[in-house]
């Protein structure tokens, strides 16, 4: 769910500033990571061909720069006559895994839990289409196999699943089932097997977690911490009373667990954040905050008025303190470089085609939040009442910064996470939460602000997105139609392009790409002196690229209109990636022509 904000005026700005200033502010960067600008986009390198014309390319796994390779092959058993089959490629090492498994569950380095192809006897002259579900090493040193795929997929839970150094199953390897009331977890980096470390007493029903040392099973009103090193002679970690964790103990009768909703954190070194929220889309006697949230799937907008509370936990030495001011919805940092890395790439990928124009729409970026705060570090979203003085219980949602050791650090002037690249930090839009509406503004790499244009009372306020080696992407919002248009505004203030476009893009190199509405949806190449020249042959433009379209094939070219790759393929997308490497962006093309799949880098 993406929470949606509302128009912040100066005077809130200020206000706000006043009340974080106070909490440890630091002046230097030590905290945000530095990415290099991606400059124009001069070449498109082949870097993966799947020869086979029956198999092309099915997603992209961003965490681990893997692509998942996809298959028809007949099957009697599908009511289509044929069913797909999954592989792994890598696109610096090739093909690691042919199609050979029904689904690729899960990655965790050189390992994945997958789903094979199994037919079943049923005992009555029939057979039937049952996969079974294991785990396999795909690259390297003694890649195989790691468990003997004897188990019928259920996919009604989680019969295997990675957390941290382990796998872990309800049950055991061999019978993994929904009604345990165990879970055992392997060492599965051992020499082609899995051998197990330890138990808990937490069934299928327990989302388990990892990190460091320190294992978290939540269910969905309460959770347990163990020490993964504390392990009892009967092959079970230690329960200790101090690390279990009630939302809601009031509630003795479970009248509201199906209302309660846990969100635990892991800061480091042992911390971890708490917040359990009692929630509901009715007032009710005891609700402390009214917050609004909005489905990305659909664009609707919901009202919930919730009890929320939250702690700090140190599994350390099993204690509580409690931070009633600090009510954490979210963290991001290292250890949830999956989730963001996943959700982000989701997001940067997911072109919309409009049926109108013939042509998919641009969208802005989304950043992977957990890879623009160094490691150490934890960006923790909180809530806050600006309407407090009033009464009001409606929240909105800035951020603090989290040490290892459960430090505050907050950045005057900053109400959400900022990106810098070439040491110029924007409070661009990441895949959790909207804008916020101000002036136009950027933060230096001393973590100053810096205003380009100031908020205009009851007429214009802007939204700033992201920056790219020359100027600063940034939306007007029109107070009194609420309409939004686009322009770049250089770190001196200058506009560079003026504001008077639907989409637009950042600049790589000289070039920037925009469109407008009227008259039908136009493409216009712009230049840094603010020149615009229509863009005639664009069918999907992408950030720093655009597919271009030539006599019914397509191909590749740069913001600046140089050819990257010839119009010869029947299919071309693009996939960006976002700060990897340092870099601010880097990419790959999945070309097919004459039903092979190419690979491409661009750069």
């Amino acid at each position: 769910m993406k929470r949606r904000f509302l128009l912040i005026t100066i005077v809130l700005l200020c206000l706000l500033a006043a009340v974080l200033t106070g909490c440890g502010k630091k002046k230097e960067n030590a905290y945000f990571v530095n990415f290099a600008s991606q400059g124009q986009f001069a070449k498109a390198e082949q870097t993966l061909l799947v020869d086979s014309p029956d198999t092309s390319i099915y997603s992209y796994d961003v965490e681990n720069d893997l692509f998942i390779t996809i298959q028809p092959v007949v099957n009697d058993y599908s009511s289509s006559g044929y069913s797909y089959l999954y592989g792994i490629a890598s696109p610096t090492e090739g093909v690691l895994a042919k199609p050979t498994y029904n689904s690729v569950i899960s990655i965790r380095g050189d390992y994945a839990i997958v789903t094979k192809p199994a037919v079943v006897d049923n005992g009555n002259g029939t057979t039937s289409y049952a996969p079974t579900i294991g785990v396999v090493k795909f690259r390297g040193e003694n890649k195989g196999d790691l468990t003997d795929f004897m188990t019928v997929y259920n996919s009604g839970f989680n019969q295997f699943f990675f957390a941290g150094d382990y796998v872990a199953c309800p049950g055991t390897k061999t019978y993994p089932f929904s009604t345990a009331t165990f879970t055992t977890f392997y060492d599965y980096k051992t020499a082609g097997q899995m051998l197990e470390v330890f138990k808990i007493r937490c069934g299928y029903n327990y989302t388990i977690s990892i990190y460091d040392d320190y294992l978290v099973a939540e269910n969905k009103d309460h959770a347990f911490f163990y020490n993964v090193n504390d392990i009892q002679t009967d092959g079970y970690l230690t329960y200790d009373e101090r690390g279990t964790y009630i939302a809601y103990p009031e509630d003795t009768d479970s009248q509201y667990t199906d209302n309660i909703q846990m969100n635990i954190y892991y800061i480091g070194n042992g911390w971890f954040t708490r917040t359990a929220r009692l929630k509901s889309t009715q007032k009710f006697d005891g609700y402390n905050i009214e917050y609004e949230e909005t489905d990305l799937a659909n664009g609707s907008t919901t009202v919930y008025y919730a009890n929320i509370r939250c702690d700090m936990y140190n599994a350390k030495n099993k204690t509580t303190t409690d931070r009633e001011w600090l009510i954490v919805d979210n963290v991001a940092n290292s250890y949830y470089v999956n989730y963001y890395a996943q959700l982000s790439s989701y997001l940067n990928n997911l072109a919309t085609f409009d049926e109108s124009t013939g042509i998919y729409d641009y969208v802005l970026p989304y950043m992977d939040v957990s890879a623009m705060i160094k490691k150490g570090y934890s960006i923790v979203y909180y809530y806050y009442f600006p309407y407090a003085d009033s009464g009001s219980k409606q929240s909105e949602v800035t951020f603090c910064i989290m040490d290892e050791n459960a430090n505050i650090i907050t950045v005057k002037d900053m109400l959400m996470p900022s990106v810098f690249v070439d040491g110029v930090g924007t409070e661009t839009s990441d895949p959790m939460y909207e804008q916020y509406f101000g002036s136009v503004h950027y933060f230096t790499k001393n973590l100053e602000k810096r205003e380009q244009i100031a908020l205009q009372e009851r007429k214009n306020t802007y939204s700033t997105h992201i920056y790219n080696g020359i100027g600063v992407v940034a939306g007007k919002i029109d107070y009194s139609s609420k309409e939004i248009k686009y322009g770049i505004v250089s770190t001196d203030g200058k506009i560079i392009v003026p504001f008077e476009y639907d989409e637009l893009s950042p600049f790589y190199g000289d070039y920037a790409v925009g469109s407008k509405k009227a008259n039908g949806k136009k493409r216009y190449r712009i230049s840094t002196d603010g020149t615009a020249v229509e863009i005639t042959d664009a069918v999907n433009v992408r950030q720093g690229v655009y597919v271009y379209e030539h006599y019914g094939k397509l191909g590749l070219k740069n913001y600046a209109g140089d050819i990257l790759l010839n119009a010869e393929y029947e299919k071309l997308d693009v996939y960006d990636v976002f700060l990897t490497g340092g870099k601010f962006q880097s990419g790959y093309v999945i070309a097919v022509k004459s039903k092979v799949n190419y690979i491409f880098t661009i750069s």
